[in-house]
């Protein structure tokens, strides 16, 4: 039997991967999927679906599961109706460093997320563009027989708990600082955070006409290297604490991994500098030079 291919976006405000990975434990591996009245009418068992999870908190990962339709009007413990869905797997697990499969991508495609459910349909080719739903379904295909970033629903649940904690967590004394809660989505809450600010990446004035950014280093800015995931404690303190803290929350961070090459490295593009080292400015960004 010839199968049907959909793409399901997931709203990713409130799609629950806590519940998700309940009900494949609870299901014999089944996991449960709303349907609604603006469904396609051609969804039936044995069709292929992938479900499309984006901004996680770390600004860069996507989720991309692959499952296939197992039974339909299944009714959930409130009495929804919803497809089954097995075998359920991610597939381009940790995308940051290949990125297939980013919203920016499946634009390209013609793929619109904010729709329900997306068939993928043979030969259509996007509108004003040289791909269309074939190809991606071809390089959706592709990704999950190759096993690229492929993970069982376990072993998904296990890599977003390794993933998902605030960046200082480990580097302090008392651990329980890094206070967080269960979102909607059953994951842990984080906040993002542009290390070095947006603001410098401006190319605004001050009233005397100096630059109060550098615009050459606005790439930068959002480059996901320079997005931080922090707890709500941290994040507000090293906005707001005192300046010994703030300080040390600077240096733990600039210091962790292959930060400081990259930090180094904005810094090394400005061409006005103020400050001797990259340290300096960052202290200075923060408001947290030392006091005279």
């Amino acid at each position: 039997m010839e199968r049907n291919y959909f793409i399901f976006p997931a709203n990713y405000m409130n799609f629950n991967f806590e519940k998700l990975f309940k009900e494949a434990c609870d299901n014999n591996g089944n996991v449960l999927w709303g349907m609604k009245p603006k469904d396609p009418k051609d969804i039936n068992i044995g069709d292929v679906c992938y479900i499309y999870y984006s901004n996680l908190p770390d600004g860069t990962a996507r989720i991309m599961l692959r499952g296939t339709i197992a039974n339909k009007n299944v009714k959930d413990t409130d009495g929804v109706q919803c497809y089954a869905i097995k075998e359920l797997e991610s597939i381009n697990w940790d995308n940051s460093k290949n990125p297939h499969f980013t919203r920016e991508v499946l634009r390209d495609y013609g793929i619109k997320m904010n729709l329900n459910k997306r068939r993928l349909k043979d030969g259509r080719i996007a509108e004003g563009k040289t791909v269309g739903d074939e190809d991606l379904r071809k390089k959706l295909e592709d990704c999950f027989y190759k096993g690229i970033g492929r993970l069982k629903l376990k072993d998904l649940e296990n890599e977003l708990n390794k993933k998902l904690h605030c960046a200082l967590f480990k580097s302090s004394i008392n651990n329980s600082q890094h206070i967080t809660f269960k979102a909607k989505n059953g994951l842990p809450y984080l906040e993002l955070h542009h290390f070095i600010h947006r603001s410098q990446g401006t190319n605004a004035k001050d009233k005397n006409g100096t630059p109060k950014g550098h615009p050459e280093i606005i790439q930068e800015i959002d480059d996901p290297r320079n997005i931080i995931r922090l707890c709500s404690n941290c994040h507000n303190q090293i906005h707001y604490g005192q300046l010994d803290a703030k300080r040390k929350m600077i240096e733990k961070i600039y210091n962790m991994n292959t930060n400081k090459k990259f930090f180094d490295n904005v810094y090394n593009k400005i061409i006005n500098k103020e400050y001797q080292t990259t340290l300096d400015w960052l202290y200075a960004i923060y408001d947290a030079s030392e006091e005279k």
